[in-house]
């Protein structure tokens, strides 16, 4: 056997060692160059340099004879090779690192297929530039808007296209969003800026999220990025969810999600029993009662109003008969 030195020596064993690379699978010295030749010819696109067309690419028996698995589809080997030929021999001189590299193009390829996408990391490790934790929905989002069987992210280029456009609609979004959240007022984000930061907002939800928006305590800062625009959007989604005009015992929504839609909770942030009485007035309101954070706000200070005066706290709101018919409590005058 040949093409084996003390700088291959690991990587070959790497390959050996795995689970895919069986007794049957080197058993003749044929078969054990034919593993070695495919590691080094992977050592060979590996130079660090994007000089390997892509129809040069390694195939998928090549990754199969190493033992990585995950990487046996035309659109999977395309875009595995393009990240291989960006590297270091170093870096791939294990098959770990050779799978997550292939475990990363499957998340992409999956993505693409509308399932669950790759990570920062994974796409940092592929090559791709430009994504954090706060703009990943929206690149995720690109990615599955495009051809399920993967052939428009098929290349590290195309990859990189796919993403860098989304972003550079997010950002445009993401600072009509901010604005109005740091002036309350100005031009209204749209159902569009919203889906463009990777937030699905439906037209009926639309005036209730740019409320929140609205509200002092939400500042620019706070929806700057793409995964708090996302985490607003779905704590008011929550609240809907839950005002569903029945009383049944609905899914209850936290202290941290009405903080995000800029509601005053006072005690309801600390005191588990404040929370649980909201959540119970909540779930008994139709959602024409709960589409602005005032009328949020304002359910919020009768309940407080209520448990403050149960625990001999004197209120910041003097309760009224009306609140309690608000709130759900008949036959008080």
């Amino acid at each position: 056997v040949t093409g084996v030195d003390s700088t291959r020596v690991a990587s070959i064993n790497s390959a050996l060692a795995t689970s895919s690379v069986i007794g049957t699978s080197v058993n003749s010295t044929a078969k054990l160059q034919a593993l070695v030749n495919a590691y080094n010819a992977l050592f060979v696109v590996a130079d660090g340099v994007d000089n390997t067309a892509n129809s040069s690419n390694p195939s998928a028996l090549t990754y199969s004879l190493v033992g990585v698995t995950n990487a046996n589809t035309g659109v999977n080997t395309s875009l595995l090779g393009d990240a291989i030929d960006l590297k270091n021999n170093s870096d791939i001189d294990s098959v770990v690192e050779l799978q997550n590299l292939a475990d990363a193009v499957s998340a992409v390829m999956a993505c693409a297929a509308g399932n669950a996408g790759p990570t920062v990391a994974q796409l940092t490790l592929l090559g791709i530039s430009g994504v954090n934790s706060g703009n990943l929905p929206v690149a995720l989002q690109a990615v599955a808007n495009t051809s399920d069987n993967g052939a428009a992210v098929s290349t590290l280029a195309d990859l990189q296209a796919v993403i860098d456009a989304a972003l550079n609609t997010s950002s445009t979004a993401l600072n009509v969003i901010s604005t109005y959240a740091q002036q309350n007022s100005g031009t209204l984000p749209t159902v569009s800026d919203y889906a463009n930061v990777g937030a699905t907002v439906a037209a009926n939800q639309l005036s209730a999220i740019n409320s929140a928006l609205a509200t002092p305590n939400v500042q620019a800062t706070h929806v700057d990025t793409s995964l708090e625009v996302k985490a607003l959007v779905e704590a008011y989604q929550a609240v809907f969810a839950l005002a569903d005009g029945t009383a049944n015992q609905g899914t209850s929504v936290s202290a941290a999600q009405l903080n995000l839609l800029g509601a005053t909770t006072g005690s309801v942030a600390t005191t588990s029993s404040y929370l649980a009485l909201v959540n119970d007035v909540l779930d008994r309101q139709a959602s024409s009662d709960v589409n602005t954070v005032a009328k949020i706000n304002a359910l919020i200070n009768i309940t407080n109003a209520v448990q403050d005066t149960a625990t001999g706290v004197t209120p910041s709101y003097s309760l009224q008969a009306s609140d309690f018919t608000q709130i759900g409590v008949n036959d008080v005058t």
